[in-house]
């Protein structure tokens, strides 16, 4: 009989596997936003801050003595931002038995390990993935208007949500979208999905584990109203924001495209012409967007429209050039945009980007296992059960708000 693979080579085996290029592979091979923005892992301190340019000095007249006096305008105006990092965990538990029981079997250790850790790195990446598209206030989808919440199954109000859910679990509503308001007690455990149909069935009526629930209701997992990173829906509002607002720290009502980016709505007019003038209005404003992220759905009807015309190209991961996505390319002011498919964009909603503004500051990488003491295992205290930590501590930076835009189709 072999020796037990035990504590200590288990540990081994997790720094070896767990490389950056393993990291890698799981976070971005349907993450496409996560993979193609800019990362910066060196985030560090309390707050992160930086500047953001609403206007350029206007101390200029065609009269001297005007100009000079500050007459003529004023010197550059500023905002500016202030965010804090933000945290997301994900856990993989693997009981002593199952460590000790693959005594002279390395690998069937390994598959243990494997699929409990990825399936930990997978749930904070996914995690990550969802929340730089969204506004930060924790939501998943919303309850449709038309549901019953004294049921047991309700429909997602956008169907195309269902992607952000999986069973097992644990849901929080409340009548705010997290930026707001406050979360109802109680709790509902996802039991079962329909992809096709847009429903959520809970293990028993929505009324009876949330006792205040309604329909219309935003839906969040356990802990997290409120508490995520901004993204693409922060910095870039469907809505345009008025006085009073405050996103990291800035009221951006005194000039909502240079603080708070451009809204584009198409109002049903085909893809490739809402395309083209949301690209020209960006030029507009000194823009070069490159890049145009889209719900699948909403890209395949972009490809359909094109038909014969569609012209395809690739786009890669940031930092892991073998990792790449099709793309298909359309012809805009200030050169080519390439347009992605992204599962975690929202149905009926795209952002044109320029990748160069944005930037996801991280400590460490994001997604890590956290080991600050060298122990990728830990040992919990009341079971025969190890414990490995995931997660990231993390902020989305954007430099020039104004030169990106949020296309409603």
């Amino acid at each position: 009989m072999g020796a037990t693979f035990d504590f200590t080579a288990a540990q081994a085996v997790l720094k070896e596997r767990y490389t950056k290029k393993k990291l890698n592979t799981l976070e971005y091979t349907d993450n496409v936003l996560h993979a193609l923005v800019p990362k910066d892992e060196t985030l560090g301190g309390k707050v992160h801050v930086w500047g953001v340019r609403g206007a350029v000095s206007t101390t200029r007249s065609a009269t001297f003595t005007s100009g000079q006096s500050g007459g003529g305008g004023s010197s550059s105006i500023y905002k500016r931002f202030s965010a804090p990092h933000f945290n997301d965990f994900a856990f993989a538990y693997i009981s002593g038995d199952a460590i000790e029981s693959a005594k002279g079997d390395e690998n069937a250790l390994v598959d243990i390990l494997t699929n409990e850790i990825d399936g930990a790195i997978i749930s904070a990446t996914r995690s990550l993935a969802i929340a730089e598209y969204k506004n930060g206030g924790g939501a998943r989808g919303q309850i449709s208007s038309t549901s019953s919440v004294g049921t047991a199954t309700i429909s997602l109000a956008n169907p195309f949500d269902v992607t952000n859910f999986e069973q097992g679990m644990v849901l929080q509503t409340s009548a705010a979208d997290g930026t707001t308001g406050s979360v109802r007690g109680g709790t509902v455990t996802l039991f079962a999905i329909d992809r096709d149909a847009g429903t959520l069935t809970a293990t028993g009526n929505w009324s009876a584990g949330i006792g205040t629930v309604a329909t219309s209701d935003f839906i969040f997992m356990n802990g997290d109203f409120g508490a995520m990173m901004p993204g693409l829906l922060g910095y870039l509002p469907t809505t345009a924001p008025t006085a009073g607002d405050s996103f990291f720290t800035v009221d951006r009502s005194s000039d909502t495209v240079r603080y708070a980016g451009m809204r584009i709505v198409g109002n049903g007019a085909p893809y490739e012409e809402t395309i083209l003038v949301a690209a020209a209005r960006l030029s507009r404003e000194g823009s070069k967007p490159d890049l145009l992220l889209m719900n699948p759905e909403d890209w395949a009807n972009l490809e359909k429209a094109l038909s014969a015309k569609v012209i395809y190209d690739r786009v890669v991961a940031f930092d892991e050039p073998s990792i790449g996505f099709e793309a298909i390319k359309v012809r805009g002011p200030k050169g080519p945009i390439k347009v992605v498919a992204d599962v975690n964009c929202p149905k009926g909603t795209g952002f044109m980007l320029q990748t160069n503004t944005w930037t996801l500051l991280s400590i460490g990488k994001a997604p890590k296992i956290f080991d600050l003491d060298s122990l990728q295992m830990l040992r919990q205290a009341t079971a025969d059960t190890y414990e490995v930590r995931c997660g990231y501590r993390a902020t989305l930076r954007c430099d020039a708000p104004g030169w990106n835009a949020n296309i409603q189709w």
